[in-house]
């Protein structure tokens, strides 16, 4: 039986997050690496002095894949359903002042946000001038 069907059967519906993290953790055993965060910050190279801020965090991993890495800059996590260590907010509403970080990632979630441009418009407010939008 397939693990969806035998959650269902339980009477535990598969969550799309289970799901989820069921891959990275498989993709992450097969590459050597954390998957996505690991080869994702490989990829942008950011500085380690930069202030980060990643909206729709989630469980945290690519916060802590940061600071694992020795990241010196401030980095902060928001999610409307955080885990440990990431803050509760919105997208659409970013709890900080204007440009106040350099970079904001929005790591597989913009496709899940019910307003999208408006997200954006908030990452560009909270950014400082000459910061990066990553999605």
């Amino acid at each position: 039986m397939a693990d969806g069907q035998r959650q269902k059967a339980e009477g535990h519906p598969a969550s799309a997050s289970a799901r989820l993290g069921a891959r990275d953790a498989l993709l992450s055993r097969l590459c050597g690496r954390a998957w996505p965060e690991g080869l994702l910050l490989d990829a942008l190279s950011l500085s380690p002095a930069l202030d980060v801020l990643d909206v729709g965090a989630g469980d945290g991993r690519l916060v802590r894949e940061l600071a694992r890495r020795g990241h010196a800059g401030r980095v902060v996590g928001v999610d409307p359903t955080p885990g440990l260590g990431v803050q509760r907010a919105s997208a659409e509403a970013l709890p900080f002042p204007d440009a106040s970080v350099d970079v904001v990632l929005f790591m597989r979630v913009l496709a899940h946000l019910p307003d999208p441009a408006r997200a954006l418009a908030e990452a560009r407010r909270v950014l400082r001038p000459g910061g990066q939008v990553w999605g």
